[in-house]
């Protein structure tokens, strides 16, 4: 009797025993996450893979640019160097009694060709619209030492503008030959800190002001101004046409 009760009892567990487990295993299926396929790529680490991306870029322009500005700053050290030694020059000739080396029409001859190209560099480099005025303001003083008869005087405020307009006009000459090159198409335009507008702007740029592209996201292009800053731009904003007179 004892017998056939655990015969009984050990059927009933040999059959429940599989049901539990297959049951268990149904169960588990519906919490246990799946792996994805060889090929396929989680969306959150891709999501951070592109944001390394697009960081690593944006890094690679920074220093670019940094490096483009330190080289910039060293050829203004150089203008500035040689505009002091003929500051030296002037004020030795004038303490000297040299001054009278200098006429009236070699004043006034210069003073017109200095005019004329600060007329062309105007039309040539509209985005240095300060640099331009500051020269206007220079060719004035040296009008007024002129009119006054200081001709050297007025000579050395004629060779600071020329010295100003040439380094305008090779900037101009280093920019337009580059396949790169954009303008600000609107009449201002907000220069980001990231691909969209949620992003914090950086600076407001001025039409026709020169940018240099690159990167892309979508809508939005990393570009790169003379000054050496960088930032995302909405690529509505941008256009590849060249200001009428920057072409040469």
């Amino acid at each position: 009797m004892i017998k056939g009760k655990v015969v009984a009892s050990w059927r009933a567990t040999s059959i429940c025993l599989p049901v539990t487990v297959f049951c268990i295993a149904v169960a588990g299926c519906g919490v246990l996450p799946q792996k994805p396929a060889a090929n396929q790529v989680e969306p959150d680490k891709e999501t951070a893979t592109e944001n390394a991306a697009k960081s690593n870029i944006v890094t690679k322009v920074i220093l670019k640019a940094d490096t483009e500005r330190i080289e910039q700053l060293e050829r203004e050290i150089v203008r500035l160097k040689a505009e002091l030694a003929r500051a030296e020059e002037t004020l030795v000739a004038v303490e000297s009694g040299l001054q009278s080396g200098y006429t009236r029409a070699d004043a006034v001859k210069s003073m017109a060709e200095a005019q004329i190209q600060l007329e062309k560099t105007t039309g040539l480099a509209p985005w240095h619209a300060e640099k331009i005025n500051q020269a206007q303001d220079k060719l004035k003083t040296a009008q007024s030492h002129i009119d006054a008869g200081r001709f050297g005087a007025g000579l050395f405020f004629i060779y600071r503008v020329n010295s100003n307009v040439k380094n305008v006009n090779n900037e101009v000459e280093a920019i337009r030959t580059s396949p790169s090159l954009l303008f600000v198409g609107k009449n201002r335009a907000n220069l980001r800190d990231g691909p969209s507008t949620n992003h914090k702007v950086v600076t407001t740029l001025t039409q026709d002001t020169p940018l240099f592209l690159e990167d892309r996201s979508e809508k939005w292009v990393l570009v790169r101004t003379l000054a050496g800053m960088v930032g995302w731009i909405h690529a509505g904003l941008v256009t590849r046409d060249v200001p009428e007179g920057v072409g040469g």
